[in-house]
């Protein structure tokens, strides 16, 4: 029977918990939109509804079909999606600086940190921040662990999880790519984190 079918199970628990924690992490950014914003593993751009007309807006999506649909559904407001593989690709945006990044659960999926940042350091301005949500080492080994367990989250997706950030993970990024670490906090019940980082 259909209602019998884990993946049916699986796609009402997503439907009811990932918009919640798309909303949570799309909101702890909207106080740092300043006037251009780069959104790296963007869909379904959350962060471009908390930004005027008038702000520059650039998404990187891996995937092909949601870069079509946000160049689509935004291009009345100039905002432009780029299909990207943040492991391997240059991002190729042209001359534009940012003055945000940002990064809604996207670092805990990438092997290749080096090549997402040296990127990011390309096109971002001096000064300018990078605003990151990711899981902690708690909400990642513990409490996502077992949820994949109970499908009360993608099982798929946290066996992609391959970086998680400590406070050490977070000064070796600031080292090696010269940033600066000017806030990390918790939330969720220090589930996951907020950390922001300044390119000095």
């Amino acid at each position: 029977m259909y209602y019998n079918d884990i993946s049916f199970i699986l796609d009402i628990n997503m439907w009811l918990i990932s918009p919640y924690l798309n909303k949570v992490r799309s909101g702890l950014m909207k106080d740092y939109l300043e006037w251009n914003v780069l959104d790296i593993w963007c869909w379904p751009a959350l962060t471009a509804n908390h930004m005027p007309e008038w702000k520059i807006y650039y998404g990187i999506e891996y995937n092909e079909d949601q870069v079509k649909e946000g160049n689509e559904k935004y291009a009345n407001m100039g905002y432009k999606f780029f299909h990207r593989d943040l492991n391997n690709d240059e991002f190729e945006l042209g001359d534009i600086e940012f003055d945000t990044v940002t990064m809604t659960a996207l670092v805990e999926h990438i092997r290749n940190q080096d090549n997402l940042f040296l990127e990011i350091n390309k096109y971002l301005k001096r000064w300018g921040k990078v605003v990151l949500t990711t899981p902690t080492w708690f909400g990642n080994y513990i409490v996502l662990n077992v949820f994949s367990k109970i499908w009360l989250t993608s099982p798929e997706a946290f066996e992609e999880h391959c970086v998680i950030y400590t406070p050490s993970y977070v000064r070796m990024i600031c080292r090696d790519f010269w940033f600066k670490n000017v806030s990390h906090t918790y939330f969720q019940l220090w589930c996951n984190q907020r950390v922001i980082l300044e390119k000095i």
